[in-house]
């Protein structure tokens, strides 16, 4: 997966916005979970929905999820990465926030609440789906945390304020623990399914 997520990375940041990214700082990014990864259920954010503060944990609700980090202001690779994982998960026939949850996860301190929630809602359309979604910001320690806990690296480019990271998503147990690793580009129903 670290390939497959960098070459999207690098397909989405052609050009000037990997120009302050070394080839060193770009082969840095990729998404591999260690073995027996688990994301902490404590790592505290914003819900973007009501600016209350929510755990980990609390956004799973001890349900599976897809757990998606995304730069709210991306509009490279995050926006058709929600795009496609919408589709797929509206065509599983779950009901979202009661048989699974779909959780965002903020990369980008800067994007605040209300350029999440567009997003977000941009890409997820209104309905069921946008309703069951945990959409969540945060500072960089806890977002870290969880990042580096799943195996989710990604690098800053000073020169341009962006981001350079994987297009890759990942499926949580209720408990935290990363069942499998998908990308959200060529994400089907079937996969979510199972």
């Amino acid at each position: 997966m670290r390939r497959a997520g960098l070459a999207a990375v690098l397909a989405g940041l052609a050009g000037p916005a990997a120009a302050g990214l070394t080839p060193k700082d770009l082969s840095q990014v990729g998404l591999a979970p260690p073995p027996g990864a688990r994301a902490p259920l404590d790592a505290t954010f914003t819900d973007a929905a009501d600016g209350r503060r929510l755990s980990l944990g609390q956004a799973l609700a001890g349900r599976p999820a897809l757990l998606m980090p995304l730069d709210y202001a991306c509009r490279n690779v995050c926006d058709p990465m929600l795009a496609v994982a919408g589709t797929a998960l509206s065509a599983t026939g779950l009901a979202p926030g009661a048989d699974y949850r779909l959780v965002t996860l903020g990369l980008n301190p800067r994007a605040d609440a209300a350029t999440a929630r567009s997003m977000v809602a941009a890409q997820l359309g209104e309905g069921s789906l946008l309703a069951g979604a945990v959409v969540l910001t945060g500072a960089p320690g806890p977002v870290e945390a969880v990042t580096q806990a799943v195996g989710y690296s990604y690098a800053y480019d000073r020169d341009t304020e962006s981001y350079a990271h994987p297009a890759g998503a990942l499926v949580l147990a209720g408990d935290g623990r990363v069942a499998r690793v998908l990308s959200p580009l060529a994400m089907t129903a079937r996969d979510l399914r199972l």
